[in-house]
């Protein structure tokens, strides 16, 4: 999109400071009365919660993010909406759970645009694939820039996640004097696992150096024997990759601090899904988007708003990925809903429409502290037929497996003394596996009414599938 000019970006910002004035009068708990100057949103490929230090990870992996989380809020249990990118972050930018309303080909709805139209600057630098302009996550921004070259490569100022994150820091120094809006997004720690040291001195079994897709298909064909030991490597691998995104997200809020401005800025930092490594059935490393075990939906979610002095805060209450760009929207005094389109002869104006998603502020003023439902799904990415759904509880949690999954019709699990999912209580009497269960029908429901996003088979340039391949995409999804 074309920049604001210099006039409407004022006009613009003089509503948006207006607008946060007014919802500092609300009276929501109590809300900070000065505005936001930034906003980042990072959003770290594949990362399951406990990756990170602060979710209990016993290595060293996050420093840097384990320091954020000490000055913000970290919630405990928040939960994806989706076992692979595309999905996670058409939710992550838009509010809404991905159905045609949001989503068909390309993005079609994005909480971007509203902080655009509220005289925000905005950028978003991501490493591609699906997240590209080719699936519309450059809507709403002002600058938008993708890698085209291998993702995830070894470290180096002109490669990989070093690259991206430089250029995001490289548009702070020249935007920060400016309302602006930063959205980053990196593939560490997606396969290939090239991290090597926390391996030092383990013994890589029948693995051998990095663990690339290679490594990955012979594991997942069973054509190795995969065992505790190749599990313990490629978990450090993992690892690795945790802590070389750590670092890049250390070095961007350094960037903050040296420009003087991070105690004006909202950071959020959180990922589309985890990873499987091994949990279930141990040739599974290294994957995702094939099922909906807590390995994969339970992600970190980290919210700083320095103007809230909430300083190492822990919120046990569920909330959702969906929730994510509600909160951005409302920390920034705008409302969490999009607009109603304008009337015109052939459309009459229409309600503004509700997100899927509410605001986490209520819970982070202490005025709400219910568990929130959190429904996920997983849908053919060729003619959108529902693979699977969960919906899930702090306690309990219901799947719905389609025919043909190899898995039952219904699984039903309580997580409160069965976290990792191995126990089937499909078959108990417990009245709450009945209860989420018709809760879970309705979710699955209304997608449909709404329509599945995906089933209209869209062209993909040659040198984007041939990347998204090299991701694991495009087979089975």
């Amino acid at each position: 999109m074309l920049p604001l000019s210099s006039a409407r970006r004022a006009v613009a910002s003089l509503l948006a400071l207006a607008a946060a004035t007014m919802g500092a009068s609300c009276g929501r708990g109590e809300p900070p009365a000065e505005p936001l100057q930034g906003i980042v949103l990072i959003g770290v490929d594949t990362l399951r919660a406990d990756g990170l230090g602060s979710y209990g990870n016993p290595r060293p992996t996050s420093p840097h993010l384990d320091a954020l989380a000490a000055r913000g809020v970290l919630f405990e249990n928040a939960v994806s909406n989706a076992s692979w990118t595309l999905p996670g972050f058409i939710t992550l930018l838009s509010g809404e759970h991905p159905t045609a309303r949001v989503y068909r080909g390309k993005l079609k709805r994005s909480g971007v645009e509203r902080l655009q139209q509220a005289g925000f600057r905005t950028a978003g630098f991501s490493e591609g694939a699906y997240v590209s302009r080719q699936f519309g996550m450059d809507l709403g921004f002002e600058t938008f820039w993708e890698e085209t070259a291998p993702v995830i490569l070894a470290p180096g100022p002109e490669v990989g996640i070093a690259k991206t994150f430089a250029k995001a820091e490289a548009w702070l120094r020249e935007n920060s004097s400016e309302r602006f809006f930063l959205f980053v997004h990196t593939y560490e720690p997606h396969v290939p696992y090239q991290r090597l040291g926390f391996g030092e001195g383990l013994d890589p079994g029948v693995f051998g150096g990095v663990f690339d897709r290679e490594q990955n298909d012979l594991a997942l064909k069973r054509r190795v024997e995969v065992g505790e030991v190749e599990r313990e490597w490629v978990r450090a691998l993992y690892d690795g990759g945790v802590l070389e995104a750590d670092r890049a997200v250390g070095g961007l809020l350094a960037v903050l601090e040296e420009l003087g401005v991070s105690d004006r800025t909202l950071v959020v930092v959180t990922s589309d899904h985890g990873e499987q490594l091994g949990e279930h059935r141990p040739e599974d490393l290294g994957l995702h988007g094939q099922t909906l075990w807590d390995t994969i939906l339970h992600v970190p979610l980290i919210v700083h708003d320095p103007r809230r002095g909430e300083a190492g805060r822990r919120v046990a209450t569920q909330v959702r990925a969906v929730d994510v760009m509600p909160t951005i929207l409302d920390l920034a005094g705008l409302a969490p809903e999009v607009p109603a389109e304008p009337a015109s002869e052939s459309n009459a104006l229409r309600e503004p429409m509700v997100l899927d998603g509410r605001s986490l502020v209520p819970i982070l003023d202490g005025a709400e502290d219910d568990d929130r439902l959190a429904f996920s799904e997983l849908r053919d990415g060729k003619n959108g037929r529902l693979k699977a759904a969960t919906l899930r509880t702090r306690t309990h949690k219901v799947h719905l497996n389609a025919p043909g999954t190899n898995r039952p019709a219904l699984q039903f699990f309580t997580l409160e003394d069965d976290s990792g999912e191995q126990r089937d209580q499909a078959h108990e009497s417990i009245r709450e596996r009945a209860r989420l269960h018709g809760e879970l029908q309705k979710q699955v429901a209304e997608v449909e009414r709404r329509g599945p996003p995906w089933g209209r088979n869209k062209s993909v340039p040659a040198n984007l599938r041939r990347r998204l391949e090299a991701l694991g995409y495009l087979g089975e999804e």
